[in-house]
């Protein structure tokens, strides 16, 4: 019996099909991490202007809690907002 010098068409074929699926799928996991990675760089933006908003309001009427409800203020135990003006 002769050695086969190829593979046959059908296994060739396959091997292909293989082979382009696990390119697609790196491809698509590339695709996948620049996503994630302006999306993190877009909750870094996020973090830094919510610290300086935050700031901005402490400056502007102390170190209270802000309700995101209704935009009350939570006193101090003193009762008073420590306004700077």
């Amino acid at each position: 019996m002769a050695k086969a010098t190829k593979v046959t068409k059908s296994e060739l074929e396959e091997l292909r099909l293989d082979i382009r699926n696990i390119n697609d799928l790196q491809m698509k996991i590339g695709s996948l991490e620049v996503q994630k990675t302006d999306l993190l760089s877009n909750i870094i933006g996020s973090q830094k202007r919510f610290r300086d908003f935050q700031e901005k309001l402490k400056k502007k009427y102390g170190d209270v809690a802000v309700n995101i409800h209704d935009g009350t203020l939570k006193f101090k135990e003193n009762g008073e907002a420590d306004k700077k003006d």
